[in-house]
């Protein structure tokens, strides 16, 4: 079974007190400015329309940052034009990074058509204002709904998801 928090951007990723109701930093990112992408070494396989980059692999698209050991880039060619890159399959110490918020975990996909990026494998979220801990989460970069399970069958530890949250102090009086 699984449970399932599905918390609404505004209280989510937020790097505001939760009761002031911001939105993420990554809500409506702009999925089509360019990846700057760099790592100690790079295997193209171009018939297969896949790039591997290992070792150090760091991944910038505006305000959304990726780092990992390992990343599979997934693109496709019309004709003689640049490259366009479908997905983004990282392994290995994944941090996913905006200038409010940090989430880590063991592997992630960022499916840049569906403006979708998962990661798995004991996800932590950390803002200024909340701390969670699950085994997937999935933020949608075009609305901001984020969700994080936990698979307490699957995981055969039976952990749930958890968070911590703070506390907005009060005004005046």
């Amino acid at each position: 079974m699984i449970s399932r928090i599905v918390i609404v951007l505004i209280t989510f990723f937020g790097s505001a007190p939760l009761a002031a109701q911001t939105v993420s930093d990554l809500k409506s990112h702009d999925v089509d400015q360019p990846f700057d992408i760099t790592a100690d070494r790079v295997e193209v396989q171009d018939k297969a329309n896949i790039a591997v980059f290992s070792g150090n692999v760091s991944v910038a698209q505006g305000d959304l940052a990726l780092a990992a050991n390992t990343l599979r880039v997934f693109y496709e060619r019309a004709g003689t034009s640049a490259p366009t890159i479908l997905r983004l399959d990282a392994r290995g110490s994944v941090a996913l990074t905006s200038p409010s918020e940090k989430v880590t975990g063991a592997w992630s996909v960022y499916d840049v058509r569906r403006e979708i990026v998962t990661i798995g494998g004991n996800v932590r979220f950390d803002s200024e204002d909340a701390r969670l801990v699950g085994d997937r989460l999935e933020l949608n970069l075009r609305t901001g709904l984020t969700t994080l399970d936990s698979d307490t069958v699957g995981s055969g530890d039976g952990q749930r998801v958890r968070g911590r949250f703070a506390v907005p102090e009060k005004s005046g009086g």
